[in-house]
């Protein structure tokens, strides 16, 4: 399924895959830590920080790659639409490979980080401590 289209699709897919799995990491990371960090504050819950954010930066890996490999095995049969490559380098056939998929590449990110938020939601749900903060039992115990 890899080698649509000639020896171009069998080394580029595999840097797309990695590509793409660094590029919607990071910006899972960084929109949704952005964002449930804006809904601990207005919530003002007690939220175990370390423990949301280990699990938060994990679930973005994860989600970032699998939405990258959906995305590539999504573009991958729509390469065979795609008329064929010219005669170009190698960073040209990339972005030719990139051009013909964009639709699947953008729309299995948007529904990886439609899961993250939701994901998110449950870890923060998961990570709410009933206990008190060390502020407050600080001053409870000197009146």
């Amino acid at each position: 399924m890899i080698k649509v289209i000639g020896d171009i699709i069998w080394w580029s897919m595999p840097s797309m895959l990695i590509v793409l799995s660094i590029v919607w990491t990071f910006i899972y990371w960084i929109l949704g830590g952005v964002f449930f960090s804006l809904i601990a504050l207005l919530r003002m819950g007690r939220v175990r920080r370390t423990w949301f954010g280990c699990l938060f930066s994990f679930s973005a890996l994860g989600l970032g790659t699998l939405a990258a490999w959906v995305g590539v095995l999504l573009a991958a049969r729509n390469l065979d639409s795609c008329s064929a490559f010219p005669d170009a380098d190698r960073w040209q056939q990339w972005l030719y490979q990139f051009s013909c998929g964009i639709v699947d590449y953008v729309g299995s990110a948007l529904v990886g980080f439609l899961l993250l938020i939701v994901l998110g939601a449950l870890l923060m749900l998961a990570t709410t401590s009933t206990d008190h903060t060390w502020i407050k039992k600080n001053k409870q115990n000197n009146p």
